[in-house]
């Protein structure tokens, strides 16, 4: 069974609501209206809109009624520790801000931004290639 993280634009905070609006499966968001999901979720209608029809891609790609490229499930797969990457970062800055004092919190910050300098580079880096090798 397909977890809802592994829909494009889907992390662990947008699961959550959709767990708690009753949305446990990917099949589930097919069986939704975007104007049930928004409401329900707390979202904009674009963004249901949008999750549902990130659903319908992956399953249709995963069913065979489109074909899977090397480039469709990277992007899957940098999408979903992309989003999952965002939330762990907000998660190790609040611990940082509660365990270290002033001034390591500082230096733990300089460091971070240096580390998703990088991150960020590296994803241009592989959308301007604009495929997988």
């Amino acid at each position: 069974m397909l977890n809802l993280t592994q829909v494009r634009g889907i992390g662990s905070a947008t699961a959550a609501k959709l767990e708690a609006a009753g949305c446990t499966t990917v099949q589930d968001l097919l069986k939704i209206s975007a104007t049930d999901l928004s409401q329900q979720t707390g979202t904009s209608a674009k963004v249901a809109e949008n999750i549902i029809q990130a659903a319908t891609d992956l399953l249709k790609a995963l069913t065979g009624n489109s074909p899977v490229t090397t480039q469709h499930l990277a992007s899957q797969v940098a999408n979903t520790i992309a989003t999952n990457f965002v939330d762990l970062v907000k998660v190790y800055r609040k611990v940082a801000k509660k365990v270290l004092s002033e001034d390591e919190y500082n230096e733990y910050r300089k460091a971070e931004e240096k580390y998703l300098k990088v991150v960020q580079k590296l994803d241009r880096d592989f959308a301007s290639r604009g495929r997988v090798s």
